[in-house]
């Protein structure tokens, strides 16, 4: 038996905010939500969306962070972002928004929403999707697969309704959940999801 205190690989557990991260390992979601579309630029630490269908700014590249790595501003990427029962949410599963930059998983969760076998994933008729990351930096891969269909608990369903996030305002750089937190306060979403959990 080790006389060590701690574990070597132990870290504190830090409970999940409103947008899920991917991490090392598997991932598992059900997708709540249509996704929004758009670009993404980062100035000074914060990114700044644009709609798919809108033009960006002339000079927004100018204005962008500089890379630490490449000495050149960020360039503008692509992105979807959508509501999702994160299942792996420390300390318990929440919903969040989910952000993805990366083409392979973008291109990956097109195929299956298009695929007959699968089709939409979104809520209680869908399917919950599994990304699992491996590496890290430019060695970082992703393989995203989808889950056997299995209809979605009605509490997280209700839950969801309730909730009221509001996607539409990253665009505006707002915060997506204060609508639900303004109806119920600002304890709502955490007692909601404590009844949620009890639950399941």
């Amino acid at each position: 038996m080790s006389n060590e205190f701690l574990p070597s690989n132990y870290n504190v557990p830090e409970a999940d905010g409103g947008y899920m991260k991917l991490r090392q390992g598997e991932n598992q979601f059900r997708i709540m939500s249509q996704a929004i579309l758009g670009w993404e630029v980062w100035i000074d630490g914060k990114p700044k969306r644009f709609r798919e269908d809108e033009d960006l700014p002339i000079d927004i590249q100018e204005k962008a962070d500089i890379d630490e790595k490449t000495g050149e501003p960020r360039p503008a990427r692509h992105f979807m972002a959508f509501i999702v029962w994160n299942r792996n949410a420390e300390p318990k599963p929440k919903l969040q928004i989910l952000e993805l930059t990366q083409k392979s998983i973008k291109k990956a969760i097109n195929a299956l929403n298009r695929s007959k076998s699968w089709g939409n994933p979104i809520g209680d008729e869908g399917y919950d999707i599994l990304i699992n990351k491996e590496g890290e930096g430019f060695d970082t891969e992703y393989s995203t697969n989808p889950a056997p269909k299995e209809k979605l608990d009605k509490s997280i369903t209700d839950f969801y309704k309730k909730a009221d996030i509001d996607l539409e305002a990253l665009y505006k750089g707002d915060d997506p959940f204060a609508s639900g937190k303004e109806k119920a306060g600002d304890k709502f979403v955490d007692e909601m999801e404590e009844e949620v959990n009890k639950s399941n």
